[in-house]
């Protein structure tokens, strides 16, 4: 639903060339659309988070990106 009011709404610029508009489209519609939430989640399960040690836990979560 998204790419059709999409592609609808690049139909009616009236500043955009029918060639631009085609280009427009091809370039548009094989985006994959990433809305709302990843396609992989972290795992944060194994990683020690203590009471009043800010740094340490942010060093902890910090070294799960790596």
């Amino acid at each position: 639903m998204l790419r059709t009011v999409y592609g609808e709404r690049m139909k009616k610029l009236t500043w955009m060339s029918a060639a631009n508009e085609s280009k427009s489209q091809e370039k548009a519609f094989p985006v994959y659309l990433k809305i709302g939430y990843p396609d992989k989640w972290k795992d944060y399960s194994t990683i020690d988070i203590q009471p009043d040690k800010l740094i340490e836990n942010m060093m902890n979560i910090n070294l799960l990106g790596t």
